[in-house]
């Protein structure tokens, strides 16, 4: 395993012109976030400043003070609550190659603490990878409230960096303060008369959303796929009179098995069907 470090990386204002009693720690430090054990195709990844005091050979103080004259700099950002380091320009300097290390991204960020630093780094990758899906994750991730509750509020920058504040939760939300669109959602089970276990089906939802991991992995479902199978398949359990007890429960339809899948497109004609008929009758009146 190696790591890169671009050339160009040296003619930036943020590395030049530093102090003279700092410099050189300052850019051993720099080169040692681009390139070390810990980092991976984001720049965006788990470091404990013990490991980079014991790598460097450093007291812990002279890690922290460097580190803090970096971000000044805003050439990285650190998050002390989960230990992430995010090299900034790290993609400009490296880039991201599709599929490969695109996926890589992808089960990186799946795999990581939610932190403070996921909407800068949003905001850099939408701008470069808008098509990539660990764009579409991260997406997620800072823009539904009911992913993150609270926890991401933009408090302004500093020094370059958005500047955010995360709460102490970073995992699926098991309280009943549920999205608007999880909410649409189970609307179309309440008019099916199959109205069980909101809270169960709203923890299967939001794993849709961020992706799932072990035997039934599968990354990060749109919204809109979701809702568009439900819709398919109300109008299929209406245009057959399905009864209630015979209808799947909504957990189970956005459950590990993604019994949704099969209503995104193969029943389209139910759906047309109700919407033909909701014309006629209104024509009628």
């Amino acid at each position: 395993m190696f790591g890169k470090i671009e050339t160009k990386v040296w003619d930036s204002l943020s590395i030049r012109g530093v102090d003279p009693k700092h410099r050189d720690s300052f850019k051993l430090a720099f080169a040692y976030l681009l390139a070390n054990k810990h980092s991976n195709p984001l720049g965006y990844y788990i470091l404990p400043l013990s490991y980079m005091a014991d790598d460097l050979e450093w007291s812990l103080e002279k890690v922290k003070r460097t580190i803090k004259r970096l971000e000044q700099r805003g050439l990285v950002a650190y998050d002390n609550t989960t230990r992430i380091m995010w090299v900034v320009n790290y993609l400009y300097y490296h880039g991201i190659k599709k599929n490969q290390t695109e996926n890589s991204a992808l089960t990186t960020l799946q795999n990581m603490p939610l932190s403070k630093l996921a909407r800068g780094l949003y905001a850099v990758v939408k701008k470069e990878y808008p098509t990539m899906k660990f764009c579409s994750y991260l997406e997620l991730l800072v823009s539904d409230p009911s992913l993150l509750g609270d926890g991401l509020v933009t408090k302004g920058t500093q020094g370059g960096v958005p500047s955010i504040s995360i709460s102490k939760s970073n995992s699926i939300s098991k309280s009943n303060s549920y999205s608007e669109d999880f909410e649409i959602f189970w609307a179309i089970w309440k008019s099916l008369g199959r109205a069980d276990d909101k809270l169960g089906a709203w923890e299967n939802w939001q794993t849709c959303l961020i992706g799932r991991n072990g035997k039934k992995k599968h990354g990060p479902i749109a919204v809109s796929e979701l809702l568009t199978a439900a819709k398919h398949y109300q109008a299929k359990c209406r245009m057959e009179g399905t009864p209630p007890q015979y209808i799947l429960q909504a957990k189970t339809f956005v459950g590990p098995h993604q019994r949704w899948k099969d209503y995104v497109e193969e029943h389209q004609d139910y759906a047309d069907k109700i919407l033909e008929e909701a014309k006629q009758n209104e024509g009628q009146r």
